[in-house]
């Protein structure tokens, strides 16, 4: 249930904090939301707290931006499961590829309206549901093909399963934004042509913790649309990576 999760609302405007405080106890019933103004007063915070399911941080803070926030709060242990939630001014293409770099797992553009805040917390539920979900990794190289429009981009296959998959991408110069639309051409076994699977780009990342690359990226896809017949292929193609295949 949501009234058990604990959130955080991390904005030195007291107006803004207020609105999102004011939904999360609105709809949700949240009674656990912690309250800063600041860098530094956000991270005290986690510090000695037991957890923090939803982060939410504004762009503009009076003690550095909000990655900065971020970059430092990712390095407490307590926060390997929450969900960072970022506000910000502008959506250009700068900014949601270092918010897409830094983790952050949602993307709010002020000024908000409380039902475009709700289904912000909504997508990170669901999402949350989804990484419980079991993935697999195959042990053979599955190439992939992501297409938005006339922009393809080639990849390779990290890890799937029936609700979506990682690909390592080469770098998006256009198209494929967070929440972008796309077709990826996926190889789901050998005797028939790949399946054309309807996704939605749900992550990108770009860490130099994951590999050294400067080339590739890596891109969370939600699959939206598939035919039954491609449905099947996909789940004889998990039972085989189960099977070590």
């Amino acid at each position: 249930m949501a009234n058990q999760y604990t959130a955080m609302v991390v904005n030195n405007n007291a107006m803004e904090r207020n609105s999102i405080i004011g939904v999360l106890k609105r709809d949700f019933n949240l009674r656990n939301i912690i309250s800063a103004q600041s860098n530094k007063e956000a991270l005290n915070s986690l510090r000695v707290e037991d957890r923090v399911d939803w982060i939410f941080f504004d762009q503009q803070l009076p003690d550095g931006d909000g990655f900065v926030f971020i970059g430092e709060a990712k390095k407490i242990a307590k926060t390997e499961r929450s969900a960072f939630i970022l506000t910000a001014s502008t959506s250009d293409k700068a900014t949601l590829l270092r918010a897409a770099a830094a983790g952050v797992n949602e993307f709010v553009l002020k000024p908000f309206t409380p039902s475009t805040l709700v289904s912000k917390v909504r997508h990170v539920l669901e999402s949350a549901d989804r990484r419980t979900a079991e993935r697999l990794a195959p042990v053979k190289d599955h190439l992939t093909m992501l297409n938005f429009g006339a922009v393809s981009y080639k990849g390779k296959l990290i890890d799937i399963s029936l609700g979506g998959c990682m690909v390592r991408s080469q770098i998006f110069d256009q198209g494929g934004m967070i929440y972008d639309k796309g077709i990826l051409c996926l190889p789901l076994d050998i005797a028939n042509e790949p399946a054309n699977v309807e996704v939605e780009v749900v992550r990108l990342e770009r860490n130099p913790d994951y590999d050294n690359s400067r080339d590739t990226m890596r891109v969370g896809l939600k699959f939206t649309k598939m035919s039954d017949p491609d449905l099947i292929r996909l789940k004889n193609f998990i039972t085989r990576l189960k099977q070590g295949k």
